[in-house]
C-alpha cells in the first residue's frame, strides 16, 4: 500500500538485483496521501510548543485511504520526545484510548516537531523511524510567529528511508486548528 521495492528473497535464482535496486522504492500511483485537514491539525498542535512533540499516524485496516492522528502520552524536552503509544488521544475528537490504537486501525507512521530548528532527520530519528515502517515527517518550527515552518517527508520500509517532497505524501496547504484542549499528555 505504500509502493514497490525489491527485497532479499530466499530464492534469488535468475535475479540479479544490485544493492541500489534493493534500496530503491517506487511510490504507488494510487498512494492515498495524508489529508490536508489532518496536517493542519497536527501543525496547529505543534505551534503551541517549544519542545519536541510527537503525533502517531494510523490508517484504517480496510479503507487504507482513511487516516487518523493520535497524540501519545509523552515526556518532552526541547531536543527529545519519549512517547507511550499505548495511551493515545485522537487529535480530531479528543477521544482517549488506553490500550493502543482502536480496533480496525493500523500504525502507519509518525510526525514530530523540531522546535526552533529546520526540519531534518537526526540520528535519533533514524534509530526509531527506520525500524517503524510507514510515513514519517518532521516539522521544523523555526519562525511560528510569521506562520513559517519547514517540513521533510519520507517512507521508511525495510530499514531504509525513502525521501519524498512533502506534497508527494501529504496534501500541504495548512489551515490551523486543533481540538486537543489539554496539555496533560505532555510532561
Amino acid at each position: 500500500y505504500w509502493g514497490r521495492y525489491f527485497t532479499r528473497s530466499t530464492d534469488p535464482e535468475g535475479h540479479n538485483a544490485t544493492m541500489d535496486d534493493l534500496r530503491s522504492f517506487e511510490l504507488s500511483a494510487d498512494y492515498p496521501r495524508l489529508p490536508e485537514h489532518l496536517v493542519d491539525h497536527i501543525i496547529s498542535l505543534m505551534k503551541q510548543f517549544v519542545i519536541e512533540v510527537q503525533v502517531v499516524l494510523a490508517r484504517h485496516e480496510e479503507h487504507r485511504h482513511v487516516w487518523r492522528a493520535f497524540v501519545p502520552k509523552q515526556t518532552n524536552t526541547p531536543a527529545s520526545v519519549k512517547a507511550d503509544v499505548t495511551h493515545l488521544v485522537d487529535l480530531m475528537t479528543g477521544e482517549t484510548f488506553t490500550d493502543g490504537l482502536p480496533d480496525g486501525w493500523l500504525m502507519a507512521g509518525s510526525t514530530h516537531l523540531h522546535p526552533n530548528m529546520s526540519a531534518f532527520w537526526s540520528s535519533v530519528d533514524d534509530d526509531s523511524e527506520l525500524l517503524s515502517p510507514g510515513l514519517h515527517f518532521t516539522i521544523g518550527g523555526r519562525d511560528w510567529g510569521n506562520d513559517s515552518y519547514t517540513m521533510c517527508a519520507s517512507i521508511c520500509i525495510g530499514g531504509n528511508r525513502h525521501i519524498f517532497q512533502p506534497n508527494e505524501l501529504i496534501e500541504v496547504n495548512c489551515i490551523k486548528t486543533s481540538k486537543l484542549a489539554s496539555n496533560e499528555w505532555f510532561v
